[in-house]
This record gives structure tokens, C-alpha cells and sequence, in this order.
């Protein structure tokens, strides 16, 4: 009986809750929905070309983003603003702020799961030429851009969100992001309303994958490969 349900299941319900887990994926990240299109058809090295320049441009952005929000609404609150402005900054904060939080989630969960695959697996799908002290790179410039992305959705969420205390200025919401992926939480700061708790949540959820998952994969890997050359070597 078990088998039976459990053929059944992989037939008819895996490729069904598959299409809707992508569209969820797509819903939640139009950027890696734009990524994966982006990367579709390249290997080697152009793959992993792309794949740092779409990482350098994203830590530029989101520098880009904070400075310019932080500049020109300094003392400003989003309060203030009239509904469709507010609409607006929220559009723009999920089509790729929030958009590039999730991708990057969901990029380096997916790319572990890829290195952590064994011979019955199918083996470890290499489509780019990226190295492993490569990835590690990124995986730091990623951190550091979901520091700045968190801080910014921050910045722009009313100030009521955070009970009394406020962020008086940008480098208020970076510190704030900062002790917050490392889950270090001083407690100057904290969330009152469910938004903005969710948010936090999210960050220290995807911060965790980031240094646990992704780190820790690509530093054993890269050195169970070294350790392989070397004995090769010899």
C-alpha cells in the first residue's frame, strides 16, 4: 500500500506541487525568475561571467539604493507621503529589493543542494566554471548586499512599525540589519508590528543559510578538492 501512494505521488502529485512551487518562486523573486532566463543556455565560463556580473551589480544598486533613499527622505516619514507614492516606493522595494532578498535565498539553498549531490543523485551538476573559493567570494557579497537590501525595506517601513524608537537616519537601519542577520539583536531597536517582525525573521532565516548552508559547503568542498590535488600530487 505504501509503495503504491508513494508511486502515485511521485507520478501525479510531485509535478504538479513542482509548477506550483515555481510559481511561488517566481511570485516571491521576479529577479531570480530573470536570472534563471538570464543563465539559461550559457556553461562554463560565460555562465560564470554572468553570474558575478549580476552579483556585482546587484551590491552596487543596493549601495546605490540606500544612499539615494537615504539622502533624499532623511527626516522624512514615509507617513507622510501620499498613498500612491507610498505604493510606489512598495512596488519598487518588492520588484527587486525584496525580489533580490528571496533570490538570493533561494539561490545559494539550490546551488548547496546541487554540491551536496552524490553519485545516485546524478552527481554534482558543474554548468559554471566557478570555483569553490569563487562562490565563497560572492556568498560575501551577498551577506553584505542582503545587510544593505533589509536595511533599506527598514528605512522605508513607517516608523510606527518599530514602537519608540526610531531610525533617525540610514547607517541607524544598516546597524540595525547588521545585528540582526548575525542575531546579535542589543534590543535599541525592535519591531512592533507583524511586518516588520515577519521581516526580521525572514532575514535571520536567510542569513542562516547563507553562513551555515552555503559557507560551510563551499569551504568543505573546497577543501576536500584541495586535499584531493594534493594526494594526487604526490
Amino acid at each position: 500500500m505504501s509503495t503504491r501512494v508513494y508511486d502515485w505521488a511521485e507520478k501525479y502529485a510531485w509535478p504538479r506541487f513542482s509548477c506550483i512551487m515555481r510559481w511561488i518562486v517566481r511570485a516571491l523573486s521576479p529577479t531570480w525568475w530573470f536570472a534563471t532566463h538570464a543563465k539559461a543556455g550559457a556553461f562554463g565560463h560565460d555562465r560564470a561571467k554572468g553570474i558575478i556580473l549580476r552579483n556585482y551589480f546587484y551590491l552596487s544598486y543596493a549601495i546605490i539604493v540606500a544612499l539615494v533613499f537615504g539622502i533624499f527622505t532623511h527626516g522624512i516619514s514615509t507617513d507622510n507621503y501620499p498613498l500612491k507614492y507610498q505604493l510606489l516606493v512598495l512596488l519598487f522595494l518588492y520588484v527587486v529589493t525584496w525580489a533580490r532578498c528571496n533570490e538570493i535565498l533561494f539561490a545559494f539553498i539550490v546551488d548547496a543542494l546541487d554540491k551536496t549531490k552524490d553519485a545516485s543523485d546524478g552527481g554534482v551538476n558543474n554548468e559554471s566554471s566557478l570555483t569553490y573559493r569563487k562562490r565563497i567570494k560572492l556568498a560575501l557579497l551577498s551577506y553584505i548586499e542582503l545587510i544593505i537590501n533589509y536595511a533599506v525595506i527598514y528605512f522605508m517601513m513607517p516608523p510606527s512599525w518599530f514602537g519608540e524608537e526610531k531610525f533617525g537616519n540610514i547607517i541607524d537601519a544598516v546597524y540595525f540589519s547588521g545585528v540582526t542577520i548575525t542575531t546579535l539583536g542589543y534590543g535599541d531597536y525592535s519591531p512592533s508590528f507583524w511586518v516588520a517582525k515577519l521581516l526580521v525573521i525572514h532575514q535571520v532565516l536567510t542569513g542562516f543559510t547563507l553562513v551555515i548552508v552555503s559557507f560551510a559547503v563551499y569551504a568543505g568542498k573546497g577543501l576536500a578538492a584541495s586535499s584531493e590535488n594534493v594526494r594526487s600530487n604526490e
